[in-house]
């Protein structure tokens, strides 16, 4: 196997997270939402064909602790399932332990 250079996690965190317009679609219904001709369009509203709620905004943002393990350093991607995090597990040491 060839190796692989090293590259810092933290260089793939998205300084200004946002979903291109051409890839919002409703998760309900799969029409196009949250896109507009003149300006930009909405992060989150609801669909105009089928009611649905949605949202193209991040629900973490850097320094949010998730299950008090997991320290978020920020988005690396949205999927069909929504945002992906980039996090570190959080050690924490309590007095006495070894």
């Amino acid at each position: 196997m060839p190796s692989v250079p090293y590259r810092d996690p933290l260089s793939v965190v998205l300084e200004d997270p946002k979903v291109p317009e051409r890839k919002r679609y409703c998760a309900d219904c799969g029409d196009p939402v949250g896109a507009a001709t003149k300006a930009p369009g909405e992060l989150g509203g609801w669909c105009p064909h089928c009611g649905a709620p949605y949202s193209f905004t991040p629900k973490l943002w850097p320094g949010d602790l998730v299950g008090g393990q997991y320290l978020v350093a920020g988005c690396i991607a949205h999927g069909g399932l929504g945002w992906v995090y980039l996090a570190r597990t959080r050690t924490s040491r309590t007095a006495g332990s070894c």
